[in-house]
């Protein structure tokens, strides 16, 4: 309660008269923990706080370090406390709260309460930000970049693409640490990133951002041919003697590097072909083989003799 008015001085036989200006209310802002936990809330959360009824009143406050936002002078009457979004960028909010606004109420014997929110604003989640590039030109984006954020214990959360400009935003996370991983899009290809992932702890009600991923290299493709041109599919691909992979039903094959540049050699094998192998440096900017070609076909058959009777 603020009791205002001037300031005199009174002997014990004067009356004295104050002025009644209005009410302090403190609307707390907390945080929901990995394990259900609440917690204070951060400090410079806005909260704003207005007449239900009439413009009449109408004020803003931020959070002090024990996630409260104070008013003074505040009316005896019903309010409406809202959280203010400001740092909500591309259309998603900062962070998500249980209840977005709610009713204020005053009650000459308990003070103000908040209606159906007794533990005033509650932070569920925020926002997680963060972008990939490619290795070879650093100003071009990565897009449509698969990226899992995942707990300590391998457990995925939430999985979201990169758009047009590389970037990517994870809103689902609570408060706690978590591995986020960037990922080929296409099952069918790999891409190697550097680093393969990245450890960040999640504050809510902060801008957290994830430092960034670069592409570096990633798989390669190539295509086993017959004779005629032909593609073969179940063949088995090796490189260096070591069996990598198998030809899709286009013939098609995929392979990973590491190291760049690197030379290797590329054979395939299957049933009725023999091939040429091949040799081939790859660089980084590598992204599809010379064809493997049959240099023999076998063909099975069965030969039969007919008898015939002669006169």
């Amino acid at each position: 309660m603020l009791i205002g008015g001037p300031q005199a001085t009174a002997s014990c036989d004067d009356d004295l008269t104050f002025t009644l200006s209005g009410y302090r209310c403190d609307i707390p802002v907390k945080i929901e923990t990995g394990s259900g936990e609440l917690v204070s809330g951060p400090a410079g959360v806005a909260i704003k706080l207005r007449h239900n009824i009439h413009d009449g009143y109408e004020r803003v406050a931020l959070t002090d370090s024990n996630g409260i936002a104070a008013f003074e002078n505040v009316p005896d009457s019903i309010l409406i406390a809202s959280i203010e979004q400001e740092g909500s960028r591309e259309d998603k909010p900062l962070y998500k709260v249980k209840e977005t606004s709610f009713q204020v109420v005053f009650n000459t014997e308990t003070g103000f309460w908040f209606e159906n929110n007794p533990d005033g604003f509650v932070i569920e989640t925020t926002l997680v930000e963060g972008w990939i590039k490619q290795q070879l030109n650093d100003a071009a984006p990565a897009s449509f970049i698969r990226v899992v954020a995942l707990t300590l214990e391998g457990a995925v959360v939430q999985t979201v693409l990169t758009n047009s400009n590389g970037r990517y935003q994870l809103d689902t996370l609570r408060a706690g640490k978590y591995v986020v991983r960037p990922e080929s899009a296409n099952d069918e290809t790999t891409q190697i990133f550097k680093p393969a992932n990245r450890t960040v702890t999640v504050e809510l009600g902060k801008k957290n951002t994830v430092a960034g991923f670069q592409v570096f290299g990633g798989s390669i493709s190539g295509q086993v041919k017959s004779l005629r041109g032909a593609p073969i599919g179940g063949a088995t691909i090796s490189v260096d003697g070591v069996s990598k992979a198998v030809t899709d039903s286009n013939g098609v094959y995929y392979l990973k590097f590491e190291s760049f540049p690197s030379e290797h050699t590329i054979e395939a094998t299957g049933d009725y072909y023999i091939f040429n192998p091949i040799k081939v440096t790859v660089t980084e900017e590598t992204r599809q083989l010379p064809p493997i070609q049959a240099s023999v076909t076998y063909v099975c058959g069965s030969v039969w003799t007919i008898d015939e009777e002669t006169n």
